[in-house]
């Protein structure tokens, strides 16, 4: 096993985390395997890509699911941080053609927040989106390199580390408790994401109450 281009972590951070020497090459491969599910439960939970990924191409449709127009002046993009935004059409014709009239300039006709992903439309007048079915068309590039995850992601996924690797140490998989024989038991805690990790990634979880944009297949 080899760490993920995924992982959110590194193997130097997992060992320094679990107090296991830089140089126990032994536990290597299972540490690299433990870092890249803890990296993939959190990424699923906060439902986002988080490291570095290649052009997305999305499109939006400011309407609700009943078919109801959103208007708004922000754009959420589903991936952030945004690294570059390399095109933006906003087109109400039909059928859709995103064509060169419909090109929109960035600090001219929007302005995006990479931070956050969000993109705000700028007019003289009315400064809102179009509204419709996919009527507009984001080409971007997003996310963390894994040297600029954000601390509080990566306490979570070494905390998660440590839960699953204790749950190895001890060779009860999936195991919460066990008693011995005068019938004493001990709790453990289940390899998840607990309540307490989930609080903690709140401000980093995709919300889907306001979600326009989908990908193509």
């Amino acid at each position: 096993m080899s760490l993920s281009a995924s992982a959110l972590v590194t193997l130097a951070e997992v060992k320094q985390h679990l107090g296991i020497p830089a140089g126990a090459e032994a536990k290597s491969p299972l540490l690299e395997e433990i870092a890249n599910r803890a990296s993939d439960a959190v990424a699923e939970y906060l439902d986002r890509q988080l490291i570095n990924v290649a052009s997305i191409t999305e499109y939006h449709s400011l309407r609700t699911p009943a078919g109801q127009p959103v208007v708004s002046s922000v754009l959420q993009t589903r991936q952030w941080p945004i690294v570059t935004v390399t095109s933006v059409h906003e087109s109400t014709g039909w059928p859709r053609t995103y064509g060169a009239s419909e090109l929109l300039v960035a600090d001219t006709d929007y302005t995006v927040s990479k931070p956050a992903g969000k993109l705000y439309r700028l007019e003289s007048s009315i400064a809102n989106w179009a509204t419709g079915f996919r009527t507009v068309k984001v080409v971007y590039t997003a996310g963390y390199t894994q040297a600029t995850v954000p601390a509080r992601i990566k306490a979570v996924v070494l905390r998660l580390c440590a839960v699953m690797w204790a749950e190895v140490d001890r060779a009860l998989f999936g195991v919460s408790t066990q008693s011995d024989q005068l019938g004493n038991f001990t709790r453990f805690a289940p390899a998840r994401l607990t309540d307490d990790m989930k609080a903690d990634l709140v401000a980093e979880r995709r919300s889907r109450l306001y979600d326009t944009g989908e990908v193509d297949a």
